[in-house]
């Protein structure tokens, strides 16, 4: 018996030759069909569905399709797809239709609207991705997709504070993932100590780009928040003055630690002169200490109540100039590095599995005698 085909289709959208295929529970052939004009979701089903839960969300197979396909519309498109029409189709017959003029409100609520603020680059739209995030169903969801969602509010929001927050649960989902999937490996090769505390993840993910974490020293804890806040009273100067047009080619040195860019080595020469100063003996490079380190301590010192948000700020605050820079920086990495960890391409897998037992084979995890 020939099942009945179900189509929800968003403004003007129509059919592409190569589909992207979701799945929902049993049922693992749903088509997304994206065009920058709409959308087009079909799937054929044997359970009878009833085309008024189609169109209002009551139905969770086509519900969950479409929260997909709007996020990858916004991936593909950098911008959010406003919803003014919808129609659905039973083997081409026209059952039940929304229109947002006569509704008066909107088919699907969404956190932003209108164009990313952050683009995200083709990679994004990699076969391996899109399958990942049409494939995967909530309940499997991993620190990667939290990391997902994250980025993308990240990218829509116009307000610096705002925006260095979810920048920062981006982060927190990527290596939380990341030291979820360390621990198997770490287990494997008999380390005594795992990785429950939020330094030692992010430590790992330090190690799993070939870099030792910055932990700034001291003879106790209240020594080592001293340690800490000089090491901010020194970069972060620095980060403020770097001049709007020259901070694309410093985010992009601090992510491959290249040195010879100038304010990079302003940042380094700062940190150097201030150990020197202080008798501090360590030695930073510029990935760990601005990509991960740096943002870590804002965040730490706005989350535990040391440092309120401030609800208003001129344009030349100090705040506000130092996050329009470190923004810039989480969002390129987070950017370029996340779809590593998200694609499931095996050349890529094999690309993170290998930086994970690198990581974990690091003397500083060796079971000790």
């Amino acid at each position: 018996m020939k099942r009945p085909v179900y189509q929800l289709i968003i403004n003007q959208g129509r059919k592409v030759s190569k589909p992207i295929i979701a799945k929902f529970g049993n049922n693992i052939r749903i088509e997304i069909h994206i065009r920058s004009t709409g959308i087009v979701i079909q799937t054929a089903s044997s359970a009878q569905k009833n085309p008024e839960d189609i169109l209002n969300g009551n139905d969770s197979l086509f519900a969950d399709a479409l929260k997909k396909a709007l996020q990858l519309y916004v991936i593909r498109y950098n911008r959010y797809l406003s919803i003014t029409i919808a129609q659905v189709m039973i083997d081409d017959k026209l059952l039940s239709n929304y229109s947002l003029k006569d509704s008066g409100s909107p088919l699907v609520y969404s956190l932003s609207e209108g164009r990313l603020r952050e683009n995200f680059t083709p990679t994004w739209n990699a076969e391996g991705i899109t399958n990942v995030i049409a494939r995967t169903s909530n309940s499997s969801y991993d620190g990667r997709f939290s990391a997902l969602h994250a980025l993308l509010a990240a990218k829509s929001n116009r307000y610096e504070i705002e925006r260095f927050t979810y920048y920062w649960m981006a982060m927190n989902g990527l290596y939380n993932y990341i030291a979820a999937e360390g621990e198997k490996e770490l287990k494997k090769y008999g380390a005594k100590e795992l990785l429950g505390k939020e330094y030692r993840k992010l430590g790992f993910l330090d190690r799993c780009y070939d870099y030792e974490p910055i932990r700034p020293s001291g003879k106790d804890e209240r020594d080592r928040g001293i340690h800490e806040k000089r090491i901010m009273w020194h970069v972060l100067p620095v980060i403020r003055s770097i001049p709007m047009d020259c901070i694309d080619d410093f985010c992009i040195a601090c992510i491959s630690s290249d040195e010879t860019n100038e304010y990079v080595r302003q940042v380094l020469s700062a940190v150097k002169r201030m150990n020197e100063k202080y008798g501090y003996q360590e030695q930073y490079l510029i990935f760990p200490l601005l990509v991960v380190w740096l943002p870590y301590q804002i965040r730490c010192g706005s989350f535990h109540g040391e440092k309120a948000l401030p609800t208003f700020c001129y344009s030349n605050d100090n705040l506000l100039k130092a996050l329009r820079v470190i923004n810039r920086l989480l969002d390129r990495f987070l950017t370029a590095q996340l779809p590593l960890w998200l694609d499931s391409d095996e050349r890529l897998i094999e690309n993170r599995q290998g930086r994970l037992e690198k990581a974990a084979l690091n003397p500083a995890y060796k079971t000790k005698k």
